[in-house]
Order: C-alpha cells, then sequence, then structure tokens
C-alpha cells in the first residue's frame, strides 16, 4: 500500500497543478483518481475486516473494539477527499473553465 499512496501522491501533485492551470486532462485525472481512491478504500476496509474474522492477525478479544472502530474510521476518513473531489469535479461551475 505504500507504493500504491506514493504513487497516488504523484498522480495527484501532477493533477493538481494540471487542475490550476485549468488543463482538461486534469480534472480527467481527477475523477480517474477519486474513483480508484473509493475502490481502494472499500476493498482495503474488505480486506482488514476479512483479515480481523479469519483470524489472519492476532488481535486480543480486549482489543477487537478497538480495531473495529480504527476500520470505521479509516473507511469513513479515507472516502471524504475523494467523494468531495469527484462531486466538484461534476458540478457545472467547475466544468466550464475546463471547455475552453
Amino acid at each position: 500500500m505504500n507504493c500504491i499512496g506514493f504513487g497516488f501522491s504523484i498522480w495527484l501533485l501532477v493533477t493538481g497543478i494540471g487542475l490550476l492551470k485549468l488543463l482538461g486532462w486534469a480534472r480527467f485525472g481527477s475523477i480517474i483518481y477519486a474513483c480508484v481512491g473509493i475502490f481502494l478504500t472499500v476493498l482495503e476496509t474488505i480486506i482488514n475486516t476479512i483479515a480481523m474474522k479469519s483470524d489472519w492477525i492476532i488481535i486480543p478479544d480486549t482489543k477487537r473494539p478497538e480495531f473495529n472502530v480504527s476500520i470505521f474510521v479509516s473507511l469513513v476518513g479515507g472516502l471524504v477527499y475523494p467523494i468531495l473531489l469527484l462531486i466538484f469535479m461534476q458540478i457545472a461551475k467547475s466544468k466550464k473553465p475546463f471547455n475552453k
């Protein structure tokens, strides 16, 4: 996941610079990032939940509630930015400058 996260950071940097210059490919790249980010966040949550339920990782019973909370917080936190980005890139006012 670290390599994927690093790749996403580069992707966001490049598309962010493109968005500042109002380049059409940057808007498209941001939408792709948002979709992939949502998918990977949900996938990571599913894998973590399966790992916990299947005892792939050893978690003491006293720590399981904390692990459940951390899974939920990472899901919500990981979805905030991609969902907002997807919404903002679909608003008509944000589309207009890119249609030059």
